[in-house]
């Protein structure tokens, strides 16, 4: 499952780990919550952190353009989760895709997106049919999970709005766009770190505004 977490906040986690990782732990103290849920949650933490980490090693968190094939058979049995644009430098759609693609980048820290000229790479191509471009290929551990060919799937249009495309590629959940326990709590209660201090936060706020 991947962390949805921008690249700021990603790098501002991993600064301070360990003071945030005090916080939680005095919060979860003070919730009074059972043993079993706040191991749950450390656990679940501990799992974060490690992704962000790899994440950071692999300098995620923008738009990369790679060399040649061996790079991305390299990327993507390296990392979880890969988003792959084939693209042709003179194509116009190419370049919007990849003024989308930037954005979205730095709002999933830990997907790796790259790009790859497709007259760079005949035999992946021909491997994954890539007969259009722009074309998106999505890996989740390696292997194939989806295909996004044009624009096809963002309206035709080339004025579409970056959280429609953001949306179509979180259909196979390489990333999600539906937050995380990095920002919200979770219904199944395996919130940590900022979500659980975020949650209080709006649970402070909402206090002093019945107190006014």
């Amino acid at each position: 499952m991947a962390v949805n977490i921008g690249t700021d906040a990603a790098k501002a986690v991993l600064k301070d780990e360990t003071r945030e990782r005090d916080r939680i732990e005095d919060e979860l103290d003070d919730d009074d919550v059972p043993t079993h849920i706040r191991e749950a949650r450390l656990a679940q933490l501990k799992k974060e952190m490690e992704q962000l980490r790899l994440a950071k090693e692999h300098g995620n968190g923008q738009l990369t353009e790679i060399e040649n094939e061996k790079a991305l058979f390299d990327i993507t049995t390296t990392q979880p989760r890969v988003v792959c644009h084939f693209f042709h430098p003179d194509f116009r759609r190419c370049a919007i895709m990849n003024s989308h693609l930037q954005d979205i980048a730095r709002r999933h820290f830990t997907t790796k997106f790259v790009t790859l000229n497709a007259e760079k790479a005949p035999f992946l191509v021909q491997k994954f049919q890539v007969q259009e471009l722009p074309t998106l290929v999505v890996f989740i551990d390696a292997k194939v999970k989806d295909r996004i060919v044009g624009f096809e799937d963002v309206g035709l249009s080339d004025n579409f709005p970056t959280h429609v495309l953001e949306k179509r590629i979180a259909v196979s959940k390489v990333i999600s766009t539906k937050g995380s326990s990095f920002s919200s709590k979770q219904t199944n209660g395996t919130s940590t770190l900022l979500g659980i201090r975020q949650a209080r936060r709006a649970s402070s706020d909402s206090d002093d505004s019945d107190s006014d």
